[in-house]
């Protein structure tokens, strides 16, 4: 009997430890402490260091440029944070409702309020990160761009090319531009070269740091010989994530004010909405889920990575869509999101080093956003439901760390609504993540 009780103490002895050691390994998992929440307008919180606030600056500068990636009607942002654009409107045009694409009054300052250039540019900004250059056109027309240099009155270049989206290098030297094809510049307006893609569905492009490396969701019109293709089986059936039903009704009274040709503010959208006739209704029962675009079966997803030569290896993902891409600061690696899943790639050689899933339950993880740091990988995104299961819906938002290896380091629920751009301080020690819907702003610090 000695024994039993003997053997019976050492085994709740070790649960103890067993228990212990556990917990420490989940709290060094989730160990990140939210700092404060900054609504519109608001400061930052007191409990950050002195000397850290100008790194959580830049953070926050980052992920409105995320948001607004050519400014809002307001202003526009350096990925730095470092210079910023004041937009008003131009007075020649002010009350003119025939005045398409008029062009708008942008002052150029730095952090101190400095005025550094002020003159007529097209409605959306970019600005590079030394301060000197900048580049405007017109995302809504999707038509032209002007580049632009402090030290003149006008534009010092421009271009009529197609024009849905653009980027500088983080080192000021490049800017890239895509509609159906790729443009990459020198920041004075210089062309480098172009490159024809075949716009198989929503485009976006990215720079490395450097400029060393150029990424896009697409494949070049003449496809190169050899085309790597990531290792996950295709799944035929495998579902997209599913769409609220409002959201679908939504999208479908959407689809007819475009019909009818009526364009409106986002802001008026739902007002013009509810003026619409009903849509058919649809029934959860009928909407199992979302079927991708067909695309060719070896095809459904096409990712090209370019050197700033112009050379290029394309990558062919058995994926239904890919929604955002990053690179790593030393330009070495570059991850993608596809639904709920983080792939990492080598940008030397395209090879795929490893997957990451993120976890499902009664929801859909959807990754939106992604940033990387020297040490790890940061994943923002939004749950969506599964038709006819219950869940909490407290933290509609989450955020996940994971490792250069693979491995999760920590997650965290958001109670936040809209989709959740984010960036991480240099060195990695805060994280910032904002509500494209609410405004807020999370701040967050990584222990």
């Amino acid at each position: 009997m000695k024994k039993f009780y003997l053997l019976l103490c050492l085994a709740i002895i070790l649960f103890y430890l067993l228990a212990i050691e556990h917990n420490s390994i989940a709290q060094k998992r989730t160990n990140l402490k939210l700092l404060g929440i900054i609504e519109q307008g608001g400061f930052l919180p007191k409990l950050i260091p002195p000397e850290d606030m100008t790194e959580i600056e830049k953070a926050v500068a980052k992920t409105f440029v995320k948001t607004y990636p050519g400014g809002n009607k307001r202003e526009a942002y350096s990925k730095n944070g470092e210079y910023k654009i004041l937009k008003s409107p131009h007075p020649k045009y002010v009350g003119d409702e025939k005045a398409e694409m008029a062009p708008i009054i942008s002052t150029l300052v730095d952090k101190n309020g400095n005025i550094l250039w002020r003159g007529e540019t097209d409605e959306d900004v970019f600005i590079s990160n030394n301060g000197r250059n900048f580049v405007s056109g017109n995302l809504t027309y999707g038509v032209g761009i002007k580049f632009y240099d402090i030290s003149f009155p006008k534009p010092i270049k421009s271009y009529d090319i197609g024009f849905d989206g653009g980027a500088f290098s983080d080192d000021g030297r490049y800017f890239i531009a895509w509609a159906k094809d790729l443009y990459l510049f020198e920041a004075d307006g210089d062309l480098l070269w172009k490159k024809e893609f075949t716009f198989h569905g929503t485009k976006k492009a990215i720079i490395s740091s450097q400029g060393s490396f150029i990424m896009i969701n697409d494949k070049p019109a003449e496809q190169p010989e050899q085309v790597k293709q990531s290792k996950r089986p295709f799944e035929d059936e495998k579902p997209s994530f599913p769409i609220p039903i409002e959201r679908i009704n939504k999208i479908m009274r959407v689809k007819i004010l475009r019909e009818q040709g009526r364009f409106v503010e986002a802001d008026s959208l739902e007002k013009e909405l509810s003026k619409l006739p009903p849509t058919e209704k649809i029934e959860p029962k009928n909407i199992k889920r979302r079927t991708p675009i067909k695309l060719p079966r070896n095809e459904q997803c096409t990712l090209t990575i370019l050197r700033n030569n112009g050379t290029l290896q394309v990558i062919s993902l058995k994926e239904p869509r890919i929604q955002e891409m990053a690179f790593s600061p030393d330009e070495k690696y570059a991850v993608v999101g596809c639904n709920n899943r983080a792939l990492l790639f080598e940008t030397a050689t395209g090879n795929l080093l490893w997957e990451y899933e993120c976890e499902r339950t009664n929801v859909v993880p959807y990754i939106y956003f992604i940033d990387i740091s020297d040490k790890y990988i940061a994943l923002s995104g939004k749950y969506f439901p599964i038709l006819g299961k219950t869940y909490d819906a407290k933290n509609p938002q989450f955020l996940y760390l994971i490792s250069y290896s693979g491995e999760k380091i920590a997650q965290l629920g958001i109670n936040d609504t809209g989709i959740p751009p984010l960036a991480i301080s240099k060195g990695g020690k805060y994280i910032v993540v904002r509500s494209s819907k609410s405004g807020k702003i999370h701040i967050l610090e990584k222990k």
